[in-house]
């Protein structure tokens, strides 16, 4: 076209044209590449350079073109996030993908931050191009290159500019470096409540997951978290804002009762995004820089399909659909049915894999690109495995033009592990017409904020010895309880009169214990090593209330926790909330693992605050220091390893990061599950007697030692009367 244009104008024309050309392309470029305003091209300065060969109406057009020119270059610039995050995760300089800046992760002027204790960078020892089968197909090989490996968990914080719907790519190539085998890494993700993976592998090959999240909040916080005695890592990484239309905030359901589901503050997670025709569509041909991957693979009967094309049909102007809805490239391309026959009765069926008992956002994307002027318009019926998702007359819901994108959009509950979406001609009608450009499958977290789920395999059957670790929990909660209870009643008893000897009083399920063992009976501490629970000698309560001094009984309106269950940061905030109780929950779960209480005065110095002890020989890999001898070989290491998992996720500092309590039972059913499927396959060798009769001695034996106390009243440096005023104590 510029060829033409030299040959039409004089020399000197021609030298402004290409002038003003390479002006435009350059600005346009330089815009594209730093995502920043076109300063050096604006109309002000095309007209300065176009008016005075204006005063010739022959330079007219060659105006007017260069105008059209700049028009088309802005408007394939597409969507500009206002955040923007790419990441080359474990390089040490920055990469080039598709035209976009993947930055490198070391950087210190970075405006994102990664909280890790163990800066660990992974380089691929050969280049992925080398093997044909490992090279990823829609993305550069370098960014699969490197990876940024986590022994520990890490955070990711990056600040949010605009608040809104984000989309959260993470990309995953597992490979070799030194002792860490990433096909083995085994670790859980997770961005504000939403759990994005479970305690996954990646397993072999490249892996991009991605997610869509409605960002309320001035910070998003990505965290990594590895399963016991393993790691997590992570190759690259894209943060960045979405147009507000993309997502909407409700969806129609097609459930029998109706009803519109809500999304706002729901996570989803790309499950399938196909373009329909058996193309496929590059993320640089995207303004989302998504991949729209052949239809081909999932179409049930491919001899019903057929693939047509006219990109150039498609006709954006005057709609509500744009381009970063879908590319022209998708609503240029379709497969219909390929029949004429107006009495088929067939229908075009896609089938993916689904996790079963999530909701889905299902979108489908027609365009009619092959329709005549004569023909009666395309009239279809939608079905979402078996229920009725719509009845579409596409001209009437595109006004009537040709080429005009439109999608619909519907939510779907699937209860098995195949999702179906079929498309057929409206038998009401004898047009075997039948298209559809495109479709995106996105998963909706359940209640529990979860948008992955670990492979459970139910049972009915349960095994006693992990009972009780769940019914230990359990009445160890309700204990604690009773001795804040206790306390509350003894303070309030001014009248009552000193009882001075061996009586004290017996914590143990609101059930009165009849000492039966040996005791000390110096009246400072007492033991019995047949009972469960707390017991302190009335004496001591004496001591440590200070004979129930005024100073000690005030009513006060502060928030009082017993001593080594608060929650840390109600410390700092002063304010409970549910997440309180989920932390003094996980130290109670500590309690139940290890078979001491949370503060022991008789252990040396660093193992006297349970919390502190457990949590560094955990983190340092020692997870078997702390766990009870009586619970050693007999609770299955996977079942011990989310029986960790659920208490550092109970312990986390922040509120926000820890899971709800609904989310802690279910997450204790999984464990129990866990040992359930580890010891089924040892059935078959054992006697079934050895597993169904536990006397009542035995279960009684083992709660006992799970949960008793031990303190001696020759304790060096601090006496129980001190540990325990300390926790009832209140300041004036």
């Amino acid at each position: 076209m510029c060829v033409c244009i030299v040959g039409l104008f004089s020399p000197l024309v021609s030298a402004i044209s290409i002038g003003v050309s390479h002006l435009i392309i350059s600005g346009f470029f330089q815009f594209y590449c730093n995502s920043s305003p076109v300063s050096a091209v604006s109309l002000q300065s095309l007209f300065s350079i176009g008016v005075p060969f204006m005063e010739n109406p022959g330079n007219f057009g060659f105006i007017v073109w260069i105008l059209s020119i700049y028009c088309l270059f802005h408007l394939s610039l597409g969507f500009n996030p206002v955040d923007n995050y790419l990441i080359d995760c474990g390089s040490i300089q920055n990469i080039s993908v598709d035209d976009r800046t993947f930055l490198a992760d070391n950087s210190t002027s970075s405006s994102y931050n990664l909280s890790t204790p163990h800066h660990i960078f992974a380089f691929s020892s050969s280049r992925l191009g080398s093997n044909s089968n490992s090279v990823p197909l829609y993305y550069d090989s370098p960014l699969y290159q490197t990876a940024r490996i986590f022994n520990q968990t890490s955070h990711y914080s990056f600040p949010i500019k605009q608040q809104g719907r984000h989309w959260i790519r993470l990309h995953f190539f597992a490979f070799v470096y030194e002792k860490f085998d990433m096909s083995n890494a085994k670790f859980s993700v997770s961005a504000q409540n939403f759990t994005l993976i479970g305690e996954s592998q990646m397993g072999n090959g490249y892996v991009v997951k991605e997610y869509s999240l409605n960002i309320t909040s001035d910070k998003l916080v990505l965290t990594f978290r590895p399963a016991a005695s393993s790691f997590a890592f992570i190759n690259g990484l894209e943060v960045f804002s979405v147009p507000d239309n993309l997502i909407p905030k409700e969806v129609r359901t097609i459930d029998p009762k109706g009803g519109n589901k809500n999304l706002q503050e729901q996570a989803l997670e790309t499950v399938a995004r196909v373009d329909m025709g058996n193309t496929t569509v590059l993320p640089q041909n995207d303004t989302l820089w998504r991949l729209w991957v052949s239809d081909f693979a999932y179409l049930i009967d491919k001899n019903l399909g057929s693939s047509v094309s006219n990109v150039t049909a498609v006709n954006f102007t005057g709609g509500s659909v744009t381009v970063d809805i879908a590319p022209v490239s998708v609503y240029g391309t379709a497969t219909t049915l390929n029949s004429t026959d107006p009495n088929l009765n067939a229908n075009l069926t896609w089938s993916f894999d689904v996790n079963p008992g999530f909701n889905y956002l299902v979108r489908l994307h027609f365009c009619d690109i092959i329709s005549e002027p004569t023909d009666q318009g395309i009239f279809l019926e939608i079905y979402i495995d078996t229920l009725l998702a719509d009845n579409l007359d596409l001209g009437s819901r595109t006004s009537d033009v040709f080429g005009a994108p439109y999608f619909v959009d519907v939510c779907a509950r699937v209860t098995s592990a195949k999702l179906n979406v079929s498309v057929g001609p409206a038998k009401t009608l004898n047009n075997p017409t039948v298209i559809l450009n495109g479709l995106e499958i996105m998963k909706i977290n359940d209640p529990r904020g979860n948008l992955d789920v670990p492979n459970v395999v139910s049972s009915g059957r349960s095994k006693v010895r992990v009972v009780v670790i769940v019914a230990v929990a359990v009445g160890s909660f309700v204990a604690v309880v009773s001795v804040v209870g206790i306390i509350l009643f003894c303070r309030r008893s001014r009248k009552m009169k000193p009882v001075l000897g061996k009586q004290h009083f017996s914590v143990n399920r609101g059930r009165k214990v009849h000492t039966t063992g040996s005791t000390y009976c110096n009246g400072t501490a007492v033991f019995s090593s047949s009972t469960i629970g707390y017991r302190f000698p009335f004496v001591t309560i004496l001591e440590a209330t200070n004979n129930f001094s005024e100073n000690l009984t005030h009513v006060s309106t502060a928030v009082k926790g017993s001593f080594g269950y608060l929650d840390p940061e109600y410390l700092t905030r002063q304010k409970l909330t549910e997440k309180s109780d989920v932390y003094s929950f996980g130290v109670v779960l500590l309690e139940v693992i290890s078979g001491r209480p949370v503060i022991d005065p008789s252990l040396p110095r660093e193992k006297v605050n349970l919390l502190e002890w457990a949590m560094k020989s955990y983190r340092n890999g020692k997870p078997e220091e702390i766990v009870d001898p009586c619970l050693v070989g007999q609770v299955k290491p996977d079942c011990l390893s989310k029986f960790w998992d659920i208490i550092e996720k109970c312990l986390e500092e922040h509120g926000i990061c820890r899971p709800s309590m609904g989310d802690v039972l279910w997450n204790l059913e999984h464990a129990l599950q866990i040992q359930e499927n580890e010891e089924r396959s040892n059935l078959n060798n054992q006697h079934s007697s050895h597993f169904t009769h536990v006397g009542t001695s035995e279960t009684s034996q083992e709660l006992s030692r799970a949960s008793s106390i031990v303190i001696d009243d020759e304790l060096p440096g601090i006496s129980m009367s001190t540990v325990f005023a300390e926790m009832v104590r209140q300041e004036k």
